[in-house]
């Protein structure tokens, strides 16, 4: 890391932004695809994240119409609410079925950088989580960003797979590398937004920006869209996967 970088990140809050869609209207590969259970998991999660102390301002943006006000309600006795909040609602679902939920993720991403007043107000960072998931352990990620680093997401399938269940950053990283290279997204030919993430990183990182790995893997809760099956995990799977992680951490750094 060279000197100028050091300390770049300092003064910038976080910002949670949860990307969401209750109405999929037929995109493929989603078993959970049913409005109903999608609006009482961001109902749930939302619940959680209101705890979350960690965090300086929240985004959630869904991207088929819906009205959000009813999950707005949730956040109301909220430590943020309501100046470091903000529900974004838009039509983003008129992409063809096939190009799938990646791409739509992508729209999202793109409205709330086009639209989000929070993100002008203030300097931030941004972590992206699905909106109906919960993350708990944001505190030992967030720290990974400061002092300097730009991209915080782990890379897999021989740095060809960018896990976007968890992205965080600068809003420089969302607007000039994620969001364009999102546009290339077409499940039809096995193309995946994280195949896309995987290569923004890597022109990120080419043009200078300081990329790191989560320092330990996501915890994860909620449910999964593409399987409808819960994210969780027993005492001993988690022991190995921290553990897995921690030598690829190592291995990194060598």
């Amino acid at each position: 890391m060279n000197e100028s970088a050091l300390g770049r990140n300092t003064g910038k809050k976080i910002c949670l932004l949860l990307t969401a869609t209750v109405d999929v209207r037929g995109v493929p590969d989603l078993q959970r695809s049913d409005p109903i259970e999608r609006l009482s998991d961001y109902r749930w999660a939302l619940e959680q994240w209101k705890q979350c102390h960690t965090i300086d301002g929240l985004i959630f943006v869904e991207n088929s119409g819906y009205d959000v006000d009813e999950l707005q309600e949730i956040l109301r006795d909220s430590d943020l609410y309501p100046h470091s909040v903000e529900f974004l609602s838009f039509n983003g679902q008129d992409f063809p079925r096939k190009l799938g939920k990646g791409y739509g993720e992508n729209l999202n991403v793109e409205y709330v950088l086009r639209n989000s007043e929070i993100l002008r107000k203030d300097d931030y960072l941004i972590f992206r989580s699905n909106g109906r998931n919960y993350v708990e352990n944001i505190d030992s990620l967030v720290d990974a960003l400061y002092p300097s680093t730009d991209i915080l997401c782990d890379l897999k399938e021989y740095l060809t797979w960018g896990d976007g269940k968890v992205l965080a950053g600068t809003v420089e990283f969302f607007e000039n590398y994620v969001c364009p290279y999102g546009r290339e997204v077409d499940d039809s030919t096995g193309y995946y937004f994280e195949h896309a993430l995987a290569r923004a990183i890597h022109r990120g990182i080419a043009d200078g920006l300081v990329w790191r790995p989560n320092p330990e893997p996501p915890l994860i809760r909620g449910f999964s869209g593409t399987s409808n099956q819960t994210y969780s995990e027993g005492r001993l799977f988690r022991r190995a996967r921290k553990l897995k992680h921690k030598v690829k951490l190592r291995m990194l750094r060598q």
